[in-house]
């Protein structure tokens, strides 16, 4: 049976315990870790025993329950060790938890301390052993879907920190982590923003995020003698490091590949404990628990985490592989661009594996990437001039609003969107959010005086790409702004009003002297933007009066349209419209419109007028 989130919900905040530095008896303490689980449907029971059902070696390994319980109604309920179960399988053992039945609403709680009686094995327990990967509060989640033998199987990414990535693999049939389709979210710190990748599905280029071989090979080296003293480095690997330095780029990834088919599974074992793989040959590991088809693929991502080199999958669809003149191929942080193909289990020939391929639009036509069509390598060559598709971006939200209760004579508005980022806004704004993801306050100065997506301050942020159209990327954005009103000394509000948030373009985004860093569009797009939105007055006030329809259209430059409706006395609903043809003007055009839009721009910042409820 597949896990179903549909069932139960996983807390994305596993809380990692401090470890227990006594050893008991011969055995050490390697992990201790605390799972929350939140039952959304009656009778889930079965779900979450094969979800936290897990095979380990006895004679290894020693898993203890220290507590298991789940909450009722604000009742806590123990479940009693009778219900813990251990079966042999021959030379394994399976841990396994017999629940009574679960109700919606219940939240059961589970934390485990994990033994083990090798020092070999110090670095860590078995990779397949779901408590070994706390997800952090700041994540990545990717979920890759393949099949071995048509039994579906599940990759599962979540970013730690820059330069790490877990992936935990897992058989859905046997009741492991949620599918692929599924959307992850995590709970916030106040302020802080909220980070997610969402699920995708479709083929898989594993990609690294590394600028050039000549870093790749630095860090690399860099690595390795940071992780080992001396003599510990495998001969091998010294020798890879040493000969990759003097080389060409072509030679050095020729090198790299070279080493990766030829000692995969000979590679010593050191290189791998950190990640927990108990076995003489990580080969071995994915093997018995994934198959075969992506083993090289997977502990080359892996060996390039343990020396701090980030590697990332990267998503295709069918549309995109039709043509190379097509618009996605890879996100435009990244590179380099690996490519595994599973029906062979080998990684493309590295003379060939490399081609020129734009992500469309880019302000950089020359970056190397590939693109996987039907299994095998399609070349294809920057075009000369390539063609540029007209973007059309659709944002909605709701606005709701409350006296500000930090300042009496302030409306706060709090402002819920989501925005689809197409084309070059999708592409800077990739960039934005990988170099400024730990400081808000670049993210909010990027999305609100650089590209006037948001007003306010940023309270946390999402994003997601589309499975349909990787073009698109959608944002989502919470901000709160506050509104101050006029008052009488008492503070009392006399008249009362909120704006109506419209997003008008700017001036200074045409300016063709000194083109803005991020504009609207690149010089041969045009741009639609279209928005809906309603916004909900204090539950104090009732609407008095509103703006209308406001119009403002420059033949061939600007057509910009917003229609205002009062649905009742307490909500406002707003239709927008915005044409953008011809993002950068020349000086002519410029001066022939500068006064008009100024103008239009201070006449449209109408305001909603309200009136106190009597």
């Amino acid at each position: 049976m597949i896990f179903d989130d549909t069932l139960v919900t996983i807390n994305e905040l596993a809380i990692k315990v401090p470890e227990d530095k006594e050893p008991l008896s011969d055995w050490t303490v390697q992990k201790a870790i605390k799972k929350i689980i939140e039952i959304k449907t009656d009778g889930a029971q079965e779900q979450v025993s094969k979800f936290l059902s897990q095979d380990y070696d006895p004679q290894k390994f020693f898993p203890l329950l220290t507590q298991i319980e789940y909450e009722r109604k604000g009742k806590i309920h123990t479940i009693s060790k009778g219900q813990i179960k251990t079966r042999a399988l021959g030379l394994q053992e399976r841990l396994w938890v017999e629940f009574p039945q679960l109700k919606q609403g219940d939240i059961v709680t589970v934390e485990i301390n994990i033994f083990s009686n090798d020092k070999s094995y110090e670095k860590g327990f078995s990779d397949r052993y779901f408590f070994n990967a706390p997800v952090p509060t700041k994540q990545k989640r990717v979920c890759i879907r393949t099949t071995n033998e048509d039994i579906p199987l599940s990759y599962v990414f979540d970013r730690k920190r820059e330069h790490m990535i877990h992936h935990t693999p897992t058989d859905l049939n046997l009741g492991g982590i949620v599918d692929c389709k599924t959307s992850h979210t995590i709970n916030l710190e106040k302020n802080e923003p909220q980070k997610v990748l969402g699920a995708f599905d479709g083929p898989v280029l594993y990609v690294s995020t590394w600028d050039t071989w000549d870093q790749l090979a630095l860090e690399l080296r860099n690595g390795l003698q940071d992780r080992f003293e001396g003599d510990m480095i495998p001969d091998d690997v010294s020798d890879l490091v040493a000969s990759i330095q003097s080389h060409s780029k072509e030679e050095q990834i020729k090198t790299i590949y070279n080493w990766l088919q030829n000692n995969i599974e000979t590679t010593p074992s050191i290189l791998y404990l950190e990640k927990g793989w108990a076995l003489n040959s990580p080969l071995e590991i994915y093997m018995a628990s994934v198959g075969s088809n992506s083993d090289k693929a997977m502990l080359f991502i892996a060996l390039l985490d343990q020396i701090g080199v980030t590697a990332y999958p990267a998503f295709i669809n069918d549309r995109s592989q039709i043509d190379a003149n097509v618009e996605f191929v890879v996100p435009n942080q990244f590179n380099q661009v690996l490519v595994y193909i599973e029906d062979t289990n080998q990684f493309i020939n590295p003379g060939d594996a490399f081609v020129e391929y734009p992500y469309l639009p880019s302000k950089d036509q020359n970056r190397q990437a590939i693109i996987l069509k039907e299994k095998t390598i399609a070349k294809a060559r920057t075009p000369q001039k390539p063609q540029i598709y007209d973007f059309d971006q659709v944002s909605t939200g709701k606005i709701t609003s409350q006296i500000d209760t930090n300042q009496s004579c302030s409306i706060l508005a709090t402002i819920a969107e989501e925005h689809q980022l197409v084309g070059s806004r999708r592409s800077d704004w990739m960039n934005i959010e990988k170099q400024y993801r730990e400081n808000i306050s670049e993210i909010q100065k990027y999305l609100k005086s650089d590209q006037h997506i948001i007003s306010g301050t940023l309270m946390s942020y999402t994003q997601k790409d589309s499975l349909e159209n990787p073009n698109i990327l959608s944002l989502t954005t919470k901000t709160q702004q506050s509104i101050p009103q006029e008052c009488d000394k008492s503070s009392e509000i006399k008249k009362p009003y909120m704006p109506l948030f419209l997003n008008f373009p700017h001036i200074e985004d045409f300016i063709p002297e000194n083109p803005r860093k991020y504009p609207y569009a690149w010089q041969d797009q045009a741009l639609k933007q279209h928005r809906e939105y309603s916004i909900q007055v204090p539950s104090q006030f009732e609407i008095k009066s509103v703006s209308r329809n406001i119009k403002y259209s420059r033949s061939g430059i600007i057509d910009y349209r917003a229609d205002i409706e009062v649905q009742d006395n307490k909500t406002v609903q707003v239709k927008e419209q915005l044409h953008i043809m011809k993002p950068v003007l020349n000086p002519k055009e410029f001066s022939d419109i500068r006064v008009e839009i100024a103008q239009k721009s201070y006449q449209i910042l109408g305001s909603i007028d309200l009136k106190a409820v009597k």
